[in-house]
């Protein structure tokens, strides 16, 4: 079974770790959709002020946000 102290010692040894900056993640959250456009990265945050006047598609789909009934709104 991996522990949480591997789960950390991988996650500073990873050369990518330095990318997470990069993006709009929220605190708190662990981004793991894979089939997604993903998260949004900081510098298109500019250009999509820009393009949609600050609305837009700013939320990740997070697990658990399904509504009884298997929707989500």
């Amino acid at each position: 079974m991996i522990k949480i102290e591997d789960c950390r010692a991988m996650d500073r040894a990873d050369e990518l770790a330095s990318l997470r900056d990069c993006f709009d993640l929220p605190a708190g959250i662990i981004y793991l959709d894979g089939n997604s456009l993903g998260a949004m990265p900081k510098a298109a945050q500019k250009r999509r002020t820009m393009l949609l006047g600050g609305s837009g598609a700013k939320t990740l789909l997070a697990a658990g946000t399904a509504r009884p009934g298997g929707t989500c709104q």
